[in-house]
């Protein structure tokens, strides 16, 4: 699948080799001498990149007087170790002596076009220095590229009017018949204020979420060219995060910042990023945004960058306390290798002095020695030294499943949820929490996974979709993606769905005209919804099920068979076949709950779903196991099976291609294990 890219991409070489590093923290009071021990250390643990921040205020203390180093002395260094510098452009925060922030990264004003114009400049004279030094890998454009834009500053505010000038093609009658609040011209529109009530319009709130990812989508260009004019060859990247909520408030969104760049990275730290998900899900967690990752990249063979990886003990910063076993810290990495990240970079080594993350989440104590977690760490990348050759080729799979994500949906959770509670169906990242569930239940059956946005989706051709799509808490869909959809059941692919499916567009209004089509694809007609109390269940396969929330009037064709029962006999799911196709409706918040709670009946039930649909031959596991996850690879025609095991005991696991093939018995320990397919002898172990 094609899709267009917003800079000029010229043909950068990207090491394809499984890669590990860290960033190297670099305070106000170091010198080449205090660097080198912890770049020896990095060195010695296995690890060949290293990140670095480049602050603005180190190079640029007095206005228009550079100083480079110990930045200078540092790329030498790293070259004499055999080790690739990665630094970060941080030219949205200025020197001291432009008294526009108060820490080396706090972002500026972007929208001030003055300011705006001297960080591009220093972007430029940042590359010049260093363009052409060997020990130079890439650029990070912006570290967790995102701001928070405010409605009140007169900057954001022009900005917005030029905005909704473009959506509206400069009509303003064609805003007016849109808005309860009409403007003459677009120079009177106000911004929204967003604290308001619910009764205030969604569609302005949501237009100022539009406004925020197009603004950064903006700056974020400008930036990636402003290299490119300079470095047509080093890959540029960025490190998006929170990538568990929706975070169209900070103007991230993940499909679009991968138009910008040559792959995309991510932050992921547990104690920031994780903490909606269940404690025993944080495995998962880091799983889960490696592979929304690898599905929004754009680069040849997904390829993609876990830029950020918690590593060390965090206890005053993050939003909770976390310090990671050594156990964990190898569980981590795996997770990242079984995704197929071709680099995997920890925060940090060599920490802060001072600031918020003084003394935190570093590999190396106080006292400079590794850490029991960087020993961990350091021992699993020796070990994996034999399925270097291996795992440097490898690529990812053909998924078995795709997870559909719809941005729209998750900007109107933003304008109508009521609260951030996971435990509150009705909260802000309800259909990001939907979209985890449905994640945690194909991982639970060891399904491989990929997503796909909207408009990604609909670019791709049915013949290369997964065999599987998941439809979870779709509140927002549109009429051309409805369309798509049913021909992609009528090719012989499933669809699971559950939710206020297609109940209403991006700024809250019901879409009626759209109920037919909806209907018409499940097969079921929806008729309206009510309210659940807590601890309500429905009935399938004999079996109680929880539901939550609400359930849907389902109303299935003569054709279609119910699957599930409501107490009182109305049907709660429903299944229409379509050849070898078919569309799975379920009429409460299965996958949102899910995540909430991961209940043994509910992976059950699915799994009896799941298991009449034709995957591609491929090593799977047989029986589900708690705890184990059985991932795969693709090299050279075979697959690389990469068993993960986060449970705390050994396990013995079938594994078969297909149902004629003999199932191969494998005994792990509580750790990961690689098996090589060796068509047609058998499969073989090498517990790490």
């Amino acid at each position: 699948m094609a899709t267009a890219r917003s800079l000029n991409h010229m043909a950068c070489t990207l090491d394809r080799s499984l890669r590990f590093g860290s960033q190297l923290f670099v305070n106000p009071e170091d010198t080449i001498e205090t660097l080198r021990p912890p770049l020896a250390t990095l060195a010695e643990a296995g690890f060949t990149v290293i990140r670095i921040f480049i602050p603005w205020s180190y190079l640029e203390r007095q206005e228009g007087t550079y100083t480079w180093d110990p930045f200078d002395e540092l790329f030498d260094e790293a070259l004499k170790w055999n080790m690739r510098l990665v630094p970060t452009l941080m030219a949205n925060s200025p020197p001291q002596w432009m008294r526009q922030t108060n820490g080396i990264q706090e972002t500026a004003n972007m929208d001030d076009t003055a300011f705006f114009s001297k960080a591009l400049d220093h972007v430029q004279h940042v590359v010049e220095r260093w363009k052409e030094h060997p020990a130079l890998d890439s650029w990070i454009l912006w570290n967790e590229p995102g701001r928070k834009l405010s409605p009140t500053c007169p900057m954001a505010s022009r900005e917005f009017r030029n905005f909704i000038r473009g959506q509206y093609n400069n009509d303003i009658e064609a805003y007016n018949r849109l808005h309860f609040r009409h403007a003459a011209s677009f120079d009177e529109i106000e911004t929204p204020q967003l604290d308001q009530s619910g009764f205030v319009s969604h569609r302005m709130k949501v237009e100022w979420l539009e406004f925020s990812v197009a603004n950064l989508q903006q700056k974020l260009t400008a930036i990636g060219e402003a290299v490119r004019r300079i470095d047509p060859v080093h890959p540029i990247h960025v490190n998006p995060h929170r990538l568990a909520e929706c975070s169209a408030d900070m103007g991230q969104s993940i499909w679009r910042q991968a138009e910008i760049v040559d792959f995309l990275g991510c932050s992921s730290h547990p104690a920031w990023h994780s903490i909606r998900f269940p404690r025993d899900r944080y495995a998962d967690s880091i799983a889960m945004f490696a592979d929304l990752i690898r599905s929004a990249t754009l680069a040849e063979d997904s390829y993609f960058w876990v830029t950020e990886l918690q590593g060390g003990t965090t206890l005053m910063s993050g939003s909770e306390y976390l310090i990671p076993s050594p156990a964990e810290a190898r569980l981590w990495l795996w997770q990242c290798i079984a995704a197929g990240a071709k680099a995997v970079v920890y925060w940090c080594a060599h920490g802060r002095t001072e600031g918020f993350e003084a003394g935190e989440w570093d590999l190396l104590d106080l006292r400079g020695r590794p850490t029991p977690q960087l020993e961990a760490i350091s021992s699993t990348v020796r070990d994996i030294g034999p399925w270097r050759p291996l795992l440097d080729r490898a690529t990812p799979p053909r998924p078995d499943v795709g997870i559909i994500i719809c941005e729209p949906g998750m900007l109107l959770d933003l304008a109508e949820g009521v609260t951030d509670l996971v435990s509150n169906p009705r909260n802000q990242y309800k259909s990001c929490q939907a979209m985890a569930g449905a994640y945690l239940l194909a991982s639970d059956l060891s399904l491989e996974p990929t997503f796909y946005d909207l408009p990604r989706l609909c670019a791709t051709p049915i013949e290369d979709l997964p065999p599987l799509l998941l439809l979870p808490g779709l509140l927002v869909i549109d009429a051309p993606t409805l369309a798509y959809l049913k021909k992609v059941v009528a090719s012989g692919r499933w669809i699971i769905g559950d939710g206020f499916f297609a109940w209403k567009d991006l700024h809250g209004r019901l879409t009626q005209d759209q109920w037919d089509a909806a209907d018409e694809l499940w097969g079921t007609a929806c008729t309206g919804y009510e309210m659940i109390p807590e601890g309500a269940t429905f009935t399938a396969s004999g079996n109680e099920l929880p539901a939550w929330f609400f359930r849907a009037f389902l109303s299935p064709q003569p054709d279609a068979e119910v699957l599930g029962t409501w107490p009182d006999g109305r049907p709660a799911a429903t299944l229409s076949r379509h050849g070898d196709g078919g569309a799975c409706r379920m009429g409460t918040l299965v996958f949102q709950r899910y995540f909430y709670q991961s209940t043994p009946a509910i992976l059950s039930w699915f799994g009896q779903i799941v298991a009449q649909i034709q995957f591609p031959t491929a090593p799977r596991i047989v029986t589900p196991i708690p705890g184990i996850r059985v991932r795969r690879l693709a090299f050279d025609r075979q697959h690389l099976i990469i068993v993960i095991n986060s449970s705390e005991f050994t396990q013995t696991i079938e594994l078969s291609s297909t149902d004629a093939a003999p199932a191969l018995r494998l005994t792990i320990a509580a750790q990961s294990g690689l098996i090589r397919e060796m068509t047609p002898n058998p499969m073989t172990a090498n517990d790490t």
